[in-house]
C-alpha cells in the first residue's frame, strides 16, 4: 500500500479563508452525504467478502476495487478538509490516481492479501467450516 499527499508550492489564501468559513456547507455536507451511503454499501460488501474469502480463499476483485476506490475518495476529501490540497474533490469513484496531483492511494491486488484471513484461521487452529458454523 502506498499513500502520498504531495506538497503544493502555492496555496490560495482567499480560498483558504472561504474554505474555513463555508467549507462545511459546500465541501463536507455533499461529500459526507454521498460517502455515508457508499460506506454502508462498502460495509455490506465487506461482510459478503468475509464469507467469500472464508469459503473460496480469494478476495473478489470487484469488491476489492470498490473498497480501494472508496478509500481514494475519502483521502481526497480529507486532504481538502485539512487544507492539504486546493483542488475540489470530485464526486467520482473512478480511478483518478493519474489525474489528481495532490493525493495518491495505491493498493495493488495481491495474492498475499487473499491468504490473510485463512492464515489467521490456520494459526488459531480453526477450520473455515467451523468458523462458518459458528455464525
Amino acid at each position: 500500500m502506498k499513500l502520498s499527499i504531495s506538497h503544493q508550492e502555492h496555496y490560495s489564501r482567499s480560498e483558504l479563508l472561504l474554505r474555513s468559513i463555508f467549507g462545511l456547507i459546500y465541501i463536507v455536507l455533499p461529500h459526507t452525504l454521498i460517502l455515508f451511503f457508499l460506506g454502508i454499501w462498502g460495509s455490506i460488501l465487506s461482510a459478503i467478502a468475509f464469507w467469500v474469502i472464508l469459503f473460496t480463499g480469494r478476495y473478489p476483485k470487484s469488491m476489492f476495487e470498490y473498497q480501494v476506490q472508496l478509500l481514494r475518495w475519502q483521502l481526497r476529501l480529507n486532504a481538502r478538509i485539512y487544507n492539504l490540497s486546493d483542488d475540489y474533490p470530485p464526486f467520482l469513484l473512478t480511478d483518478l490516481f493519474h489525474t489528481t496531483v495532490s493525493t495518491a492511494f495505491d493498493r495493488s491486488y495481491e495474492k498475499e492479501a487473499d491468504q490473510f484471513a485463512l492464515n489467521l484461521l490456520e494459526e488459531a487452529k480453526i477450520s473455515p467450516t467451523a468458523m462458518a458454523s459458528f455464525f
